[in-house]
């Protein structure tokens, strides 16, 4: 499976309490809302596919950004 060291991300302040994640992954952009921790995915933009990652392969970075 091809690494992901591709991927890289933005984050910016979006409110006080909520900031905005978005991830560029094999061509797709993901914008994650980052809420106590947590992350949901708001929107995917681009109906690509994966290019064989799965979202277990993507949530690491998601959570660790």
């Amino acid at each position: 499976m091809k690494p992901l060291l591709d991927c890289y991300s933005l984050i910016r302040p979006f409110s006080f309490k909520q900031k905005v994640l978005i991830m560029h992954v094999g061509g797709i952009k993901l914008k994650a809302i980052l809420r106590r921790f947590t992350f949901f995915i708001k929107e995917i933009q681009n109906r690509k596919t994966l290019l064989g990652h799965s979202f277990a392969d993507i949530k690491p970075y998601l959570v660790l950004l």
